[in-house]
């Protein structure tokens, strides 16, 4: 009973970060479109999609993303958990094709430096989430705008660092990190 509460809590707190921290959009493009994934530099995460794909993007405090992927025979959904921005596609169950996926992440180092900072003036553990951090090669960011372009392993392993983070914080803290997210 005690974990059913638990995971009914965490549930809802997910859904509320999802809400009040991002924005959703989609668009289907036609034939004569570009068929490649587009990140402009400095820019929000874009995805230029082949015909009859449609595309979500995710515009988050930490991070942006966008997907492509055909209706026909994948869900997509994008979303922000705690400003962390989540772009994924999957085959529907009842397809045998396998999906056209296109992807761009971009992740901005200086906000979650940032976001780290604020995490340790709560006096809470980040030893595992700043390890995950330091890994990027923040050089390749565009100056100018602080965002680096990331691979889908590189976000898979800070997702999972963060996620096992925000898992161990209690409702105190969470509403603390909700805050500062909202508030940026």
């Amino acid at each position: 009973m005690k974990k059913l509460i638990y995971f009914s809590v965490v549930l809802v707190v997910l859904i509320a970060g999802i809400i009040f921290s991002c924005k959703k959009s989609s668009t289907i493009l036609s034939d004569s479109d570009k068929s490649i994934p587009t990140a402009i530099a400095g820019a929000k995460a874009t995805c230029a999609c082949a015909g009859g794909q449609t595309s979500c993007n995710a515009d988050c405090l930490f991070s942006d993303c966008c997907v492509c992927y055909d209706p026909k025979v994948s869900d997509g959904a994008c979303a922000c958990y705690w400003g962390l921005a989540i772009c994924k596609s999957s085959k529907k169950a009842t397809e045998a094709r396998t999906a056209v996926l296109n992807k761009t992440i971009h992740f901005q180092p200086q906000r979650f430096a940032d976001y780290l900072q604020y995490l340790e003036s709560l006096r809470l553990n980040t030893t595992g989430l700043k390890g995950q951090y330091n890994k990027f090669d923040k050089t390749k960011s565009d100056i100018s705008h602080d965002q680096l372009e990331i691979t889908q392993t590189e976000f898979d392993d800070l997702y999972n660092s963060y996620n096992s983070f925000i898992l161990t914080l209690d409702q105190i803290n969470l509403a603390r990190i909700k805050n500062y997210i909202d508030h940026q």
